[in-house]
């Protein structure tokens, strides 16, 4: 999905914009296909609650979330570093199999129940 639509936009792909949202279980308020201020803040919402960047414009990362399409732009992901002290601590570590188990042995993860043959 490429087209990019946003608040002041008309026509059949704010119209399927409403619908995919309708079947999202979203109301994007009058399905009339004009992007009106009830859809821009279905939108925000939608984005805010999928991790996307909140702007209100339909870009290829919300279509991604709304469509399934997994040949879009992956949405961006924020991380709480504060949340997740210990993956600060990988840096530390080398980047082979030895380096992970012995970040996982730090972690208290007891890797002999750990196989290669999964």
């Amino acid at each position: 999905m490429s087209e990019r639509l946003a608040r002041g936009d008309q026509g059949e792909w704010v119209e399927y914009l409403q619908q995919v949202l309708q079947s999202k279980g979203v109301d994007p308020g009058a399905v009339d296909g004009v992007f009106g201020e009830v859809l821009d803040g279905r939108v925000r919402q939608y984005q805010a609650e999928h991790a996307l960047t909140v702007e209100g414009v339909v870009d290829t990362a919300t279509w991604a979330s709304l469509t399934g399409d997994a040949t879009a732009a992956p949405a961006r992901v924020a991380l709480d570093w504060d949340r997740l002290p210990f993956l600060s601590s990988l840096a530390h570590y080398t980047a082979d199999e030895d380096g992970v188990r012995q970040f996982l042995r730090d972690q208290g993860v007891d890797i002999d129940l750990l196989t290669a043959d999964a």
